[in-house]
This record gives C-alpha cells, sequence and structure tokens, in this order.
C-alpha cells in the first residue's frame, strides 16, 4: 500500500464521488412518477443506504433509503422501494452486457482462457434474462388492465390475513415500477446507468494502475464485473465476496500478484464505501435510526389504500381495488 501512487488513488476518489452523483439522480429520474424529490434529499437517503448496507448483511439499506425518501418527501415507500428494484434490474442489465460486450469485442490475453470463457458465458445468459424481465416489466407497467390481472391472481391466492397487505404494497410497488410507461425517464435512467458503471470501471482501473496491476480500461470491466458477482454476497459491505472476486481476476486473467491483488481490492473498497459511510452515520443519527432497529423496518409501513377485512376474506373483483398504475392524464402517477 505504501507503495501505490497517491496521485492515481486521488483521481479514483474524485470519479468515486461523481459516480455517486450519477447514481442519486438516476434514482431521481426513476421517482419522477412518484414524487419530485430533491437532490439532497435524495443523496442522504442514499448515503444513510450506503451505511446501512456497510454495517448490516442483507442489503437492508436498499429497504431503509426509499423508506427514509418517502418519509421527508411525503409519498409511498412501497413506491419508492419499486424504483429501487427497477434501479437493480438497470444494473444488471448495464453490467452483464458491458462485460459481455469488452470480452466479446476485445480480445484481450489472459493467462486464464476458461475463466474468460466462464465469465463470457455468464455475462451473455445473464444479459438475456435482464433484457427478458425489462421487457416483461414494461409490458405490465404499460397495460393497467393485465397488471390488475396479474395483482389480483396474486391476492386471491393469498391466505385471508394476508390478503389485505398485498393488495396495498403491491398496487404502490407497482406505481414505483410505473417509469418503465414513460420512455422519457426510462431512457435517461438507462443512459445514467451507462455512465454510473463506467465510472465505476474506470475508478478500478485508475486503483488496479496505481498498484502496478497493469490492465486496460476494458479489462477492468470485466473485472468489475467479476467484482459485482462478489458482492452479491450477503455480507457487510461486501466483505470478502468483493475482494475474492477482485484477486481471483487480477490473478488469474491478468498475472498480478497476490499482494498486489489483495492490497488494490482492500483500498478500493475503502475508496467506494467509507466516504460515505461516514456522513451516511450522522444522517442516519439525525432521522433517529439505531443499527439495532432496522430489522423492524419492513413493519413500517403505511396504509396505501383502503381494502376492508371484510373484502379480504373473499376473492372477488372488489378484493383489489383499481389501480391506476401508468402516468395519468396530467403525465403523473395517474393517483
Amino acid at each position: 500500500m505504501r507503495g501505490a501512487r497517491v496521485d492515481l488513488l486521488i483521481a479514483s476518489l474524485v470519479v468515486a464521488a461523481v459516480s455517486y452523483l450519477v447514481r442519486v439522480e438516476r434514482w431521481r429520474r426513476l421517482l419522477q412518477p412518484v414524487g419530485a424529490p430533491s437532490f439532497w434529499g435524495t443523496s442522504r437517503a442514499t448515503m444513510i443506504g450506503f451505511a446501512a448496507n456497510a454495517l448490516l448483511p442483507g442489503r437492508i439499506g436498499e429497504v431503509l433509503r426509499p423508506y427514509v425518501l418517502a418519509k421527508r418527501e411525503g409519498f409511498s415507500g412501497a413506491a419508492a422501494f419499486g424504483t429501487v428494484v427497477l434501479e437493480r434490474l438497470l444494473d444488471l442489465l448495464i453490467i452483464v452486457l458491458s462485460v459481455a460486450g469488452f470480452i466479446l469485442v476485445a480480445d484481450s490475453p489472459t493467462n486464464d482462457p476458461q475463466l474468460l470463457t466462464t465469465l463470457r458465458t455468464a455475462a451473455v445468459t445473464g444479459g438475456a434474462v435482464a433484457v427478458v424481465i425489462l421487457m416483461m416489466v414494461v409490458c405490465l407497467a404499460r397495460s393497467p388492465a393485465r397488471t390488475e390481472q396479474a395483482l389480483r391472481w396474486c391476492v386471491c391466492v393469498t391466505p385471508g390475513w394476508a390478503a389485505r397487505v398485498v393488495a396495498e404494497v403491491g398496487q404502490r410497488f407497482l406505481q414505483g415500477l410505473a417509469v418503465v410507461g414513460r420512455p422519457g425517464p426510462l431512457i435517461v435512467a438507462m443512459g445514467l446507468s451507462v455512465v454510473l458503471w463506467l465510472s465505476v470501471a474506470y475508478g478500478m482501473w485508475l486503483t488496479s494502475v496505481a498498484f502496478g496491476i497493469e490492465v486496460s480500461f476494458g479489462e477492468s470491466v470485466i473485472l468489475m464485473g467479476m467484482v459485482a458477482i462478489g458482492v452479491a454476497v450477503p455480507t457487510p459491505a461486501g466483505v470478502g465476496g468483493y475482494h475474492a472476486a477482485y484477486e481471483l481476476g487480477a490473478t488469474s486473467l491478468y498475472g498480478a500478484g497476490v499482494d498486489q491483488a489483495v492490497a488494490a481490492a482492500l483500498v478500493m473498497h475503502v475508496l467506494a464505501f467509507l466516504p460515505l459511510t461516514l456522513p451516511g452515520l450522522v444522517f442516519m443519527a439525525q432521522e433517529g435510526l439505531r443499527l439495532g432497529s432496522l430489522s423492524r423496518l419492513a413493519a413500517n409501513r403505511e396504509s396505501l389504500s383502503e381494502v376492508s377485512d371484510s373484502q379480504a376474506g373473499s376473492c372477488s373483483s372488489d378484493r383489489v381495488p383499481a389501480m391506476p398504475l401508468v402516468r395519468g392524464e396530467d403525465g403523473g402517477s395517474g393517483s
């Protein structure tokens, strides 16, 4: 670590800050059918979510940040959570397509062709799955009748005591996905997703070169894809999975030394999480949130619609009220 180039690490930190701003703006775009949150409020909620993800397993920050933002901005928490799901879908789509593209187009030398072939297959498969899922979501959001039918089926097969919850949360959750019925915000969000993950790869390239690991930008995109798989392991801040994935890629594919790879992964991880975790903890305290009580967040939901207990006891068309999930005449959510 003492031998790393400080100038490149500072540049990597600047790139990480830019990627964070892009991430916040992308979420604001996806939230347009739900509300019009301020940039500062969205940034604050995002940092709280990062802090929770960094310190607790299970990525609870992805549940926490939409509810914090909804509380401050006065719109539905379940609808805001729907936009987080769409965020993850866009992330999956952009990451796998980027990795597949660089593997297929840039035939770079590697020390482990078999591993690269495995990554190519996984990226192409994952990209196809992500495209299919996104098309399904678009079809549901653009067809309110079909969406209502799907939700009504879910309510019908749900036990009576839980049917009301499914109806309430399902309506607002799908309302959060209504942005796919508005091509403008969705296209902008997809463009911002491309900028976001290319900037993440660029920061990874800067940090790798700072530790003497000679990789190209395209190869850093491939490493980014491996790290994305590593952080899917449900540990706080991806600890363990993040480092193991980067070390495997840097050493097996591109011939880096183990000490180089481990040092680069540790510093890269700190640059990605620490600058957001510290202010996130401060904002979390200001919101009155405690790490020990975050597991009870799911129980803190608002009343999203009026469905009586008597209606929840039978499977009828009255059990699911009309759902204005796609934009209304005024371009809003229709609610």
